[in-house]
């Protein structure tokens, strides 16, 4: 399996991942791209996780993102893999040893796509346009990058969000910091259910759920336009509730028998 130091193609010198300040993580020299997708790799997540209190940055205890847009007031602040990677590297941030237990990174997406970009020779979203969106037909689909791409196109759902004072609407996002987590790849680190193997996505105002039953060959979407913070688990509990039930009238009411032994 490659590590991130394995030249991109054969003939090559230039590696996975650049010689630079701002990808000199920990374990770098032992990380394999199979462990980043199946979130094995120990790299921290500065979107789902504060920085450290003991940083000597001044981001220290808070989310970096929110640091970034509220602190320092930049809203429309365009995220580069190099500025989020670089926050673990400056900080010599990780989980634990490459390959020992299982940490949801989205950093750790956000530096696959760029190897992507890396391999490929293309930006992230042009290459997902040539080699998905096109040849699928999927004409009206987008990975946004742009710090202040931050509508959806119409139509959509109105999303909600609540931390514990009633909901309020919220449509419009800064995703550049999630080029590689937010658009569509998600490969290795599916889980299990009781209704079969998928997993569930989170972004403030919509929740959804997608999974697979190998049993029946049925596959599964929940998508709910709200998401409370206060009460996830409960949430996402709910959520597989209404994917039980919603079998249950397609004919389907079985749960998935093998999930144990996979």
């Amino acid at each position: 399996m490659a590590c991130l130091l394995v030249p991109t193609r054969p003939g090559t010198d230039v590696p996975y991942l650049a010689d630079s300040p701002h990808y000199a993580i920990p374990n770098k020299d032992h990380i394999t791209i199979r462990q980043i997708l199946s979130h094995r790799a120990g790299i921290f997540d500065v979107f789902n996780n504060p920085i450290p209190e003991g940083s000597e940055f001044p981001y220290a205890g808070d989310y970096y993102n929110n640091y970034v847009c509220t602190v320092l007031n930049e809203p429309d602040h365009q995220f580069t893999a190099d500025e989020l990677i670089g926050v673990v590297a400056a900080n010599k941030l990780s989980t634990g040893e490459p390959g020992e237990t299982y940490h949801y990174s989205d950093t750790g997406y956000t530096l696959l796509a760029k190897i992507v970009e890396r391999v490929s020779g293309m930006s992230y979203d042009r290459f997902l346009r040539e080699n998905f969106w096109g040849p699928l037909g999927l004409a009206q689909t987008s990975a946004p990058w742009n710090g202040d791409d931050t509508a959806l196109p119409a139509p959509f759902m109105t999303g909600h969000v609540s931390l514990g004072a009633g909901f309020l609407d919220f449509m419009e996002d800064n995703m550049s910091s999630q080029v590689g987590p937010g658009n569509v790849t998600y490969a290795l680190g599916i889980g299990n259910t009781i209704l079969g193997m998928g997993h569930s996505g989170a972004h403030p105002g919509y929740v959804n759920l997608a999974i697979y039953n190998p049993d029946d060959d049925v596959s599964l979407v929940v998508a709910a336009p709200f998401i409370d913070y206060t009460k996830l688990n409960e949430h996402l509990a709910f959520m597989l509730e209404v994917g039980k039930e919603s079998r249950t009238i397609a004919g389907y009411p079985g749960v998935w028998t093998q999930r144990s032994e996979r």
